[in-house]
């Protein structure tokens, strides 16, 4: 039995069958294997009868988003397909797809469409999207049947086909039948990723380290950070990149850096990487309150915030009550113009001391 004997209404018994088998593979977790998301969307290509399939993960981050995944079957260079949508959903807007990018809307939750036909003429055309991702790729004139697979009120993937044919009533029904147990899989996987107890709690100390700190993958890679690690990254992000693999390559080595390995029951997961005292960062500090002319208490306010404190931080250290330092904190974001603690960071280093 399927899941859900409704979704499959439509399909003929050969269909039926084939529909089972992918389902039946998606809720078979094989130890050591990697998941069949790429032979799930060969296989769906080819029932589906059209041009090309796609799976795209999204994930937020400070500045516009990453790609926790994507998978593709039978689109134009799927190397290709990844750069594009990595490049473009480094500065998308939060709304780049007319959607909440993170949270759908309830009415388009595990729901299967055709997207285009959603969106009010011209817009589509005029979009960011549509210039960068989907001009390039020549899908520009394709139909989009998908679905927002989604995890309650969160995204866990877009996934669809694209054809450039109009869209038949057996292809929905199709997508349909697949979308519950691909939702299901996908669901799972997450809740099965590297310790997400730890990963939220390692993500909310981050704020507490004053340095630049990162949380990296086993290679280095930087995919959280602090208001401090943003400012680095924001500088120069490909030398602060390199620099952290470098660090997590020769941890004994690394003069800028300190790693720590973050590790599960099952093994390495990642590095929470912090960078080592330097003295130009308060230097810096000094010199942006004398541009803005900021008073003794304010100055010293600034010195912790460019170390990335926080108000009950600097509270402590000065000796001042939180409220204080939220009126401190408040009157140095008008001097400075900025309108959080990433773009004062930003800014402090932008100075030259």
């Amino acid at each position: 039995m399927l899941w859900h004997d409704t979704w499959v209404r439509g399909l003929d018994a050969g269909e039926t069958t084939r529909v089972q088998a992918i389902c039946d593979e998606l809720m078979t977790v094989r130890i050591g294997r990697p998941p069949p998301i790429d032979d799930l969307l060969r296989e769906a290509r080819t029932l589906l009868d059209v041009e090309g399939m796609l799976l795209v993960s999204p994930r937020e981050e400070t500045v516009g988003y990453g790609v926790e995944r994507l998978h593709a079957a039978s689109m134009p260079r799927v190397a290709h397909v990844d750069r594009r949508f990595r490049a473009f959903f480094q500065s998308a807007p939060h709304r780049y797809a007319w959607y909440d990018a993170t949270r759908p809307e309830p009415s388009q939750r595990n729901r299967v469409l055709e997207a285009i036909e959603r969106i009010p003429p011209g817009e589509y055309e005029a979009s960011r999207i549509y210039r960068e991702v989907m001009v390039p790729l020549r899908l520009e004139r394709h139909r989009q049947l998908r679905v927002l697979l989604c995890d309650g009120p969160s995204l866990l993937a877009w996934f669809g086909a694209f054809h450039a044919s109009p869209v038949a009533t057996r292809q929905y029904a199709l997508l349909r039948a697949l979308a519950p147990a691909l939702r299901a899989r996908l669901a799972l996987e997450r809740q099965l990723g590297p310790v997400p107890r730890l990963r939220a709690a390692l993500d909310a100390a981050l704020e507490e380290i004053a340095a630049p700190a990162f949380l990296t993958n086993a290679a280095g890679v930087p995919d959280s950070f602090n208001s401090a690690g943003h400012a680095s990254l924001q500088r120069d992000r490909r030398g602060v990149c390199a620099a952290l693999a470098e660090a997590v390559r020769s941890p004994a080595r690394s003069q800028r850096f300190s790693v720590t390995a973050l590790r599960t029951d099952a093994g390495a997961c990642g590095h929470l990487v912090v960078a080592k005292s330097d003295a130009s960062g308060q230097a810096r500090a000094g010199a942006a309150a004398r541009r803005w002319s900021l008073t003794k208490r304010q100055t010293e306010v600034l010195d912790w915030l460019a170390r990335g404190a926080t108000n009950v931080r600097i509270a402590a250290e000065l000796r001042i009550s939180e409220r204080t330092v939220e009126v401190h904190v408040a009157a140095i974001f008008g001097r400075a113009e900025v309108s959080s603690r990433a773009e004062l960071v930003a800014k402090i280093f932008g100075i030259d001391a």
